[in-house]
């Protein structure tokens, strides 16, 4: 239970820090229904990586192919209240230390909420993966 608290955690702070929409509906388990893209309430890994390219889009308001500083602005990824944030973001997702998150690392890199959500590592999250998911994640931010 104390590895699946820390795993939750661990998604929990990369889903907060991805995306100020996400962390504002607090619900983890949104990025897998937003990933459902044929709506079978099936959600593959590649349907998941799409996501991901489309959640990258619209952070990287500037369309340079990094998040970094330049992508700020009112109701951007970067406001002040959300420097340290941003910095958890890059350390977890930069995977090569450079201090930006390039499209690749975020599109192909770590799929946190995907891996702890496929419970048989099918690669598809079905309906009762993702009820489990959402119903761990509530769980979760009760607690705090």
């Amino acid at each position: 239970m104390k590895r699946h608290m820390l795993l939750f955690a661990m998604a929990g702070t990369a889903i907060v820090l991805s995306s100020p929409a996400l962390a504002q509906q607090r619900d983890p388990g949104q990025l897998l229904v937003r990933a459902d893209a044929n709506g079978d309430g099936r959600v593959t890994r590649e349907e998941y990586t799409a996501s991901k390219a489309r959640l990258f889009d619209r952070l990287d308001r500037n369309s340079d192919g990094v998040l970094d500083q330049s992508d700020g602005g009112r109701g951007g990824l970067l406001r002040r209240r959300s420097g340290d944030k941003l910095r958890q973001l890059i350390d977890a997702i930069d995977e090569d230390g450079d201090g930006r998150v390039e499209r690749n690392e975020f599109v192909y890199g770590r799929a946190l909420v995907f891996d702890l959500a496929d419970t048989d590592r099918n690669g598809v999250v079905d309906r009762e993966e993702m009820a489990e998911f959402r119903r761990l994640a509530e769980e979760r931010r009760r607690q705090r």
